[in-house]
């Protein structure tokens, strides 16, 4: 089933094993990005942590990771994206002590301490705007307690079938309980509805023919007449690269 947004206020999660750094962080980042946080909460141990995680597996948040937090903040960053992929993180390092390590994961910056306000700012709007974008190009999946983030141009076709929807991408397909109408709150500019129960994306069709779209793996979509010149026009817009509405109506 999929999950939704909480909304456009942030949740910021500290991780340092000091509770007194831990403190002096959530004023600093209070005094320089208060507008969009809904919450600071801070983490002394790991389980604490991965707890919190597991339970919030859709939530977009902050992550602050202390790198030397319960001697493992490399290891404990892999394990909170695997948990929450949704959640951005900024690792906060002692001066001079920048290891190539944090390479290893997936964050969006690297601060030294004692932190500069401004680098803090810019770390800061920098992870929101990497959740803003993620918000319209991924698509959040929960299945048997399990949250995948699903690139929105990974997907081939939608294929509705009564209450669901399969969302097929190659040998993988994911069924969820929505409309094709539900997801024009994402990126589907690239998208097109050509028959009743079926929304093709694009970026993966071959070939246009009267009554299909082939697609990129020989698999055949049909057109309905009743779509057939909205998938025409929006087709050939997508080709010269002119701007496309999201047809899933």
């Amino acid at each position: 089933m999929e999950a939704e947004w909480r909304n456009d206020m942030l949740k910021i999660l500290i991780c340092d094993d000091s509770p007194k750094e831990a403190d002096e962080l959530r004023a600093q980042v209070m005094e320089c990005c208060g507008d969009r946080i809904q919450a600071i909460i801070s983490f002394q141990k790991k389980d604490a942590l991965n707890f919190y995680l597991e339970e919030n597996d859709s939530e977009p948040a902050i992550l602050m990771m202390d790198l030397k937090f319960c001697e493992g903040g490399i290891e404990l960053a892999k394990k909170a994206k695997e948990l929450n992929p949704w959640v951005q993180i900024i690792f906060l390092i002692n001066q001079g002590a920048m290891s190539l390590d944090v390479y290893e994961v997936d964050h969006v910056y690297a601060l030294e301490e004692p932190l500069n306000p401004e680098k803090l700012k810019a770390a800061f709007h920098k992870a929101v705007q990497k959740i803003d974008e993620n918000r319209r190009e991924l698509i959040p999946i929960r299945k048997r307690g399990v949250t995948y983030a699903i690139p929105l141009k990974k997907i081939e076709y939608l294929e509705k079938d009564r209450r669901l929807v399969h969302i097929h991408m190659g040998v993988v397909k994911h069924s969820i309980y929505a409309k094709f109408e539900d997801m024009k709150k994402y990126k589907t500019d690239y998208f097109v509805r050509c028959h009743n129960s079926y929304v093709v994306n694009l970026i993966h069709v071959d070939t246009m023919e009267e009554q299909h779209f082939i697609m990129k793996n020989g698999r055949k979509i049909p057109i309905s007449r009743s779509r057939s010149k909205e998938a025409k026009e929006t087709y050939l817009a997508f080709l010269v690269r002119e701007p496309v509405e999201s047809a899933l109506l």
